[in-house]
């Protein structure tokens, strides 16, 4: 694995009175410390800084990106460094600049929690669960998008753990819905708005020459219209969609991990101009096709005997007149295993209950998931390991790379600056 490095440089600091990036350590300027011990493990290395902003000097090979939007934090630092490492590395290690006491060791050990097995998903017969690895991984792109935070790990006691809904197979395969979520599915069915009757007698029986489904549940969410062939949600807005700005943000990032784009009418312009529509729906299905496989979308294969899933199937699909839907592809960004049970995509320090996302480790295959996360203003890092299968590598890991863990202490004081270089063999000259 190819693994390269990303450093934030961040911005002034009025406790410090100056940027931490130009802070005096031991013979070098703290930013040119951290590349340089991140170097010893990882090639190449990218700083990434605000624009027009000033970088102390670094050695040749290191490359300086700008932020792509101001103000968007160390998320849209990590998008900006993924990119201009594209096609250079498989993964690379995030640091801030304010961790002089960096271990090289450290890193490596980070690195190494991309590679590590996952543990099998546990049965749903067999311990519940919906279908997401349990603690210490997180997320799971290929395995399921959860809406909201994970539920709780079932206790190994007997008895024990919290107990969840009931759960069902729903039409595309791999989810698992609660039994609540599908009969809501199958109440907005019989209560939908005029204008998503007139779109739904326009797009029912494959009249556009597309299959498209009409209260469908994707990952917790209930889509208005979803084509599974363009990988396409169409969703009719009403006046209170002007409301629910950042519920609609969430959704949309839910499925742009799946590679899913979503298209969206007012009701006006449904009831006012359907053929406009029409047109713009063909247009956006021809254009997600275009320079894919002509080949038929596989059928859905029965399942063991014994398990109750496949009546539901054909029962929902039955209610729209179609067979069972193909299942949800992983998103194209997506190679083989990458954020699957194999695998993980980001591998993040955990320690006392707290994540380190500037301590991490994140394949390149995450860029489109923080780009979503960015379109949707969604910037809290610590987000992104709800949406990718994540590793959590706890205190007792690292503590033989780094006894002291001095890697995750951020000099955020003149108080912790100053304590920082007592430690050094070597003052400043």
């Amino acid at each position: 694995m190819r693994t390269g490095g990303i450093v934030l440089c961040g911005g002034e600091s009025s406790r410090m009175g100056r940027p931490k990036a130009w802070l005096p350590f031991g013979a070098e300027f703290m930013l040119q410390r951290v590349v340089r011990v991140l170097r010893e493990v990882v090639e190449p290395v990218v700083v990434v800084a605000a624009p027009n902003q000033d970088v102390p000097p670094l050695p040749p090979g290191v490359m300086i990106a700008r932020d792509e939007v101001g103000g968007n934090g160390p998320l849209g630092g990590l998008a900006a460094g993924l990119a201009a490492l594209a096609g250079r590395c498989d993964a690379v290690y995030l640091s801030s600049c304010d961790v002089p006491l960096l271990r090289a060791a450290f890193v490596r050990r980070v690195i190494e929690g991309l590679e590590e097995p996952l543990p099998p998903t546990p049965s749903p017969k067999k311990g519940g669960g919906a279908g997401f690895s349990p603690s210490p991984f997180r997320g799971g792109v290929v395995e399921g998008l959860p809406s909201e935070p994970l539920p709780p790990t079932p206790s190994p006691k007997k008895g024990g753990g919290e107990k969840q809904a009931p759960q069902t197979r729903y039409v595309v395969r791999g989810q698992r819905v609660a039994e609540e979520k599908a009969r809501r599915a199958k109440e907005l069915r019989r209560e939908m708005t005029p204008a998503e009757c007139l779109l739904w007698e326009l797009v029912r029986a494959n009249r556009l020459g597309y299959h498209i489904r009409r209260q469908q549940v994707i990952e917790g969410y209930i889509a208005d219209f979803y084509c599974h062939a363009a990988a396409l949600v169409i969703e009719v807005d009403g006046a209170i969609h002007d409301d629910h700005i950042e519920y609609d943000a969430r959704r949309t990032t839910a499925f742009a991990v799946h590679g899913i784009r979503v298209i969206r009418f007012r009701n006006d312009e449904v009831l006012g101009n359907l053929e406009a529509v029409r047109e713009h729906i063909l247009a956006v299905c021809a254009e997600r096709l275009a320079g894919r496989s002509e080949e038929p979308l596989p059928p859905t294969p029965s399942p063991k005997k014994g398990g109750g899933d496949r009546a539901d199937s054909l029962a929902l699909a039955a209610e729209e007149g179609a067979a069972p839907a193909a299942p949800l592809a992983p998103p194209p960004f997506l190679g083989e295993g990458v954020g699957g049970r194999g695998s993980s995509l980001c591998a993040v320090p955990c320690v006392n209950g707290f994540l380190h996302p500037l301590a991490a480790a994140y394949r390149v295959e995450v860029l489109p998931v923080v780009r979503a996360m960015l379109a949707a203003n969604r910037l809290r890092m610590t987000d992104l390991f709800d949406l990718v299968t994540t590793r959590t590598i706890g205190a007792e890991e690292l503590i033989d790379a780094d006894p002291e863990l001095a890697s995750l202490r951020n000099l955020n004081t003149p108080e912790e600056y100053e304590a920082a270089l007592r430690e050094l063999d070597t003052p400043f000259a």
